[in-house]
């Protein structure tokens, strides 16, 4: 899991047994971030391709847009990652998901 501080630019990152060698497993240890303020926001609302080139995880994603009377779908990015990468990504989106459904208990809780 890893949690990004606004204050220091620092990014705390937990290692996982599954990912990377078996040493190390479960430290913990700082990465300083850099380049914070101009990396690019890419936004998607598809995935609509998706696959393996050998080793490489390879993802485009989309999202829609108005033109006229129609919805044009535009790509917004494509991803090569490494096994491991992919990994921790899709390890990272699940948990992002589950803080948004434990927010939305909470905020249920207060209504």
């Amino acid at each position: 899991m890893s949690k990004i501080s606004r204050d220091d630019r620092t990014i705390r990152t937990e290692r996982a047994a599954d990912v990377g060698s078996s040493s190390g497993a479960g430290e913990n240890k700082r990465v300083v971030m850099t380049n914070v303020d101009n990396a690019p926001m890419i936004f998607a609302d598809k995935v609509p391709v998706y696959g393996t080139i050998g080793d490489v995880v390879t993802t485009t994603l989309a999202a829609e847009r108005p033109v006229g009377e129609s919805i044009s779908v535009s790509a917004t990015v494509h991803l090569r990652l490494t096994r491991d990468a992919a990994k921790v990504l899709a390890r990272s989106l699940l948990e992002a998901l589950a803080m948004i459904d434990r927010n939305k208990g909470s905020s249920s809780l207060l209504n």
